[in-house]
């Protein structure tokens, strides 16, 4: 029941249809046990964040973290260029909220930053807002009112990200719910030693 109750709370208040980001397979709202069966039928080799696996296939051994971890990822070649996607789903309803697409330098084309640019712009009109750093630029493109794409770009990588503001906002409810409990454990466990 434990686990059940952020769920329900999560498929109350996120519509998982319509406003719901999309890239490639992936839509935002799936569970990722979705996910997961997305990623077998399709035969991507899809791991925990962390760990270096040189599979070319799915797993089968991925399963067993699909209940206690929140980010996977996997090698794909898009666009021409090689890149790691990443998933991230809330930390206890487990829905994904966020897509991170990386490619790292050296590209094969150094036109690839402005063909994806123009990619984004393409798909998603005139960005809604750009911001320069020193070492890197920012464009963000609303995708409807509660998903939106960036992609930031530094000398030396590329980074695109699929954001869904409600699922990351529960997710943001649930890693500070899981802080404080973890603080308050360890707050009863070592006051006495202070």
């Amino acid at each position: 029941m434990n686990r059940l109750g952020p769920a329900l709370i999560f498929l109350f208040l996120f519509p998982v249809s319509a406003d719901a980001f999309q890239f490639d397979a992936w839509k935002s709202g799936m569970s990722a046990r979705e996910a997961m069966a997305v990623a077998q039928d399709k035969d991507i080799p899809i791991v925990k964040d962390g760990i270096i696996f040189v599979n070319t296939h799915f797993d089968q051994k991925v399963m067993k973290y699909v209940d206690t971890a929140h980010e996977f990822n996997y090698q794909a070649d898009l666009l021409g260029e090689h890149a790691k996607v990443n998933l991230i789903f809330t930390p206890e309803s487990k829905f994904l909220s966020t897509i991170k697409i990386q490619w790292g330098a050296p590209f094969k084309d150094r036109a690839f930053q402005t063909k994806l640019f123009q990619l984004l712009t393409g798909k998603y009109g005139n960005y809604a807002k750009r911001e320069r750093q020193i070492f890197f630029e920012t464009s963000t493109w609303a995708i409807d009112k509660t998903n939106r794409v960036s992609m930031r770009t530094s000398g030396n990588s590329i980074l695109v990200e699929y954001l869904d503001m409600i699922a990351d906002e529960q997710g943001q409810k649930e890693s500070k719910k899981r802080q404080d409990e973890n603080w308050r454990q360890s707050k009863d466990k070592d006051a006495s030693k202070f």
